[in-house]
């Protein structure tokens, strides 16, 4: 992993572990997990190395933002 560490919401802290983007053909993905989020390790997606880091970041954001009352829109199905 690249980084990982605990992320605090009002409701309790979650662990994130990000790993490096990897090519996927013409794509990238990075490997997300957050515990207490979603169920083990996700593959994010995007058309550049940073593009799927940026998507990454920004699931972990609407994840955080819904967890303390900051977002009522449906959260993505994974």
């Amino acid at each position: 992993m690249l980084v990982e560490g605990p992320l605090h919401c009002r409701d309790g802290t979650f662990f994130i572990r990000v790993g490096a983007a990897k090519a996927d053909g013409d794509d990238h993905f990075t490997p997300l997990e957050v515990e207490g989020f979603f169920e083990g390790v996700i593959a994010v997606y995007g058309v550049g190395p940073v593009d799927s880091l940026m998507n990454a970041m920004g699931l972990v954001r609407r994840y955080f933002e819904h967890r303390n009352g900051l977002d009522d829109e449906p959260l993505p199905r994974l």
